[in-house]
């Protein structure tokens, strides 16, 4: 991409989602895979249907197939799920403190064209449970 003064701005939104479950164990799993030019993520939001259990879920860039490993989110037992306890908002300083913050003050992560943002989590689900993500930006 050529060097320009003039602004830039997302080209087409992005709106991944991924359910981990049983199945997947604690694979490192893709949610956002990065547009030619360049991705923002926006927001990150984690759930968890699993009444019985928090899950630990790990967050990483991947880069020419490396997982680095850019921070770690707790997800309580039936976050997202009920009324009493709201969904985990991954992308804050607290969970991934390098995080660029916008000017109204919001954290974001640039994701470089072919590299990815993956999740794990440190433990398997329980069978019939899961911990969904939403992930939101734009492809630049």
């Amino acid at each position: 991409m050529s060097v320009t003064a003039t602004p830039i701005y997302p080209q087409s939104i992005v709106n991944d989602v991924l359910a981990i479950v049983n199945a997947t164990g604690t694979t490192v799993t893709t949610l956002v895979t990065a547009g030619s030019n360049g991705t923002k993520i926006e927001s990150l939001n984690l759930s968890n249907t699993d009444a019985g259990s928090a899950y630990v879920v790990q967050l990483f860039v991947v880069v020419s197939s490396t997982n680095y490993l850019i921070g770690t989110v707790n997800v309580p037992l039936s976050s997202g799920n009920t009324v009493a306890a709201p969904a985990v908002s991954a992308l804050t300083r607290a969970n991934i403190p390098a995080l660029a913050i916008d000017a109204n003050g919001n954290p974001y992560l640039y994701l470089a064209s072919g590299s990815s943002l993956a999740l794990a989590v440190t433990v398997a689900i329980t069978s019939g449970k899961t911990v969904a993500a939403l992930a939101q930006g734009g492809n630049y």
